[in-house]
């Protein structure tokens, strides 16, 4: 197969990925994961949904390894 095709997997896939290296090594060393959008619409970056909850003075967020945080906005 030529190109990159070979490398793709469905996107649920892909964020997993994305999940798992989070937390386990430098943030430096964390790929993007990227989509790219049909009709010229450009590459995006996809990141695992980390915020649960948005209050007016806190937010919920969750770690790499599933536990929630309660952080202050203010």
């Amino acid at each position: 197969m030529a190109g990159t095709a070979h490398f793709r997997v469905p996107i649920g896939r892909g964020l997993a990925l994305m999940r798992s290296l989070r937390g386990h090594m430098s943030g430096l060393c964390v790929p993007q994961y990227m989509i790219d959008l049909p009709g010229g619409g450009g590459k995006i970056p996809l990141l695992p949904d980390d915020v649960k909850e948005t209050g007016e003075d806190t937010m919920v967020v969750e770690n790499y390894r599933g536990k929630h945080f309660t952080y202050p906005l203010k």
